[in-house]
């Protein structure tokens, strides 16, 4: 990133942008995050390509409201670059990427002390013995089997019902009747064009 777009970007997360620091409860660290939010796509759509990430969002808040736009970077060691090449810009939230940066260094990345291991060790064998949970994580994963099964035979169903031209030509007339109709027609378009707007 040149000096030029790390103090534009660094000015976008001062004044339309956040950065973060939130608990995950399906990790043993915090969920770290930068971003940009702003009616203006043009603005954000500079902030994502800087962050090297993608646009989300457009949908309009109510009757009369502006689309709003937000780009947004997980992952620590990606924070962290953004974080080291903006922060001689920051101002407002300078304070804060200090403290994000440190608490990044100072991880034992990919390591678990044995002291961590022992604990999660103790923890798991004490939840095991509770019956509630042993039936609970059972049943979990009997339903995730479940779901499987109806998806491979709902699966094999619609590959036999494509087999058959008389479908293929009853659904093709379907369609393009409904093409037909202006409406539905609009709102597929809108529909593709706005799937083309999240993929930038």
């Amino acid at each position: 990133m040149k000096k030029e777009e790390a103090a534009w970007l660094a000015s976008a997360i001062d004044g339309e942008g956040w950065i973060g620091k939130y608990h995950n409860s399906k990790y043993n660290w915090p969920l770290l995050e930068i971003g940009v939010v702003n009616s203006s796509r043009d603005f954000v759509e500079k902030a994502a390509f800087l962050m090297n990430t993608k646009v989300r969002g457009g949908s309009k808040g109510g009757l009369g409201k502006k689309p709003i736009w937000r780009c947004s970077r997980k992952g620590h060691e990606k924070v962290r670059e953004i974080l080291e090449e903006i922060l001689p810009f920051l101002i407002i939230k300078k304070e804060k990427a200090e403290e994000i940066i440190e608490f990044i260094k100072g991880r034992n990345w990919g390591k678990k002390s044995e002291k961590a291991k022992k604990e999660l060790s103790l923890r798991m064998k004490q939840q095991w013995m509770n019956e509630n949970f042993r039936k609970i994580m059972e049943d979990a994963q009997k339903r995730r089997w479940e779901r499987r099964e109806e998806h491979i035979k709902s699966s094999l169903k619609m590959k036999k019902i494509w087999k058959n031209p008389d479908y293929k030509i009853k659904r093709r007339e379907i369609m393009i009747e409904l093409w037909k109709n202006p409406e539905y027609r609009k709102k597929q378009i809108e529909g593709i064009r706005n799937g083309w707007r999240m993929k930038i």
